[in-house]
């Protein structure tokens, strides 16, 4: 129980610390939106990323217990495999959402 959750914690740092490099870029797309216009995609994106976060969280935690019990590997194999795995997983949902999230607010600019 108490890995599990080690393994979660560290996936939700990691993909926090990720979602923290991508805001920095979806302010950079964002230059040109008036504060009125980029405020909801803001929003947006902070949602996304902290719905990602938690779900690539949850979902490592979850698949290295089944891993280890599924493999019989220890923990320690099978936690790295599960963090990579869900970072992964979390970052291209986040990567494709930011894309959507810009696309629809690029079209919604009068």
């Amino acid at each position: 129980m108490v890995q599990s959750f080690a393994v979660g914690t560290v996936t939700a740092l990691l993909m926090v610390a990720a979602s923290a490099v991508g805001f920095f870029f979806m302010l950079l797309a964002l230059n040109g939106f008036s504060e009125r216009q980029a405020s909801p995609l803001i929003a947006a994106y902070t949602a996304l990323a902290i719905l990602c976060a938690l779900v690539a969280a949850v979902a490592s935690g979850w698949g290295a217990k089944a891993l280890a019990r599924a493999a019989n590997w220890s923990m320690w194999a099978a936690a790295p495999l599960a963090v990579v795995g869900a970072c992964v997983a979390g970052l291209a949902v986040l990567f494709v959402g930011c894309f959507l999230i810009l696309l629809v607010g690029s079209s919604l600019v009068r």
